[in-house]
């Protein structure tokens, strides 16, 4: 041990793993697509 180990034994620290999804983006679009549906459903039995 000489002190200045991170622990995580590959040396480096500072590259995360890549786990980015774009599930935020799907449920924005899955909600514009809802909305608007809603409101074309509303419009035609008016």
């Amino acid at each position: 041990m000489n002190g200045d180990d991170s622990g995580n034994g590959d040396g480096n620290g500072s590259k995360l793993p890549a786990t980015a999804t774009n599930m935020y983006g799907y449920l924005l679009a899955g909600l514009i697509i809802l909305v608007a549906g809603l409101l074309l459903l509303r419009r035609k039995k008016a």
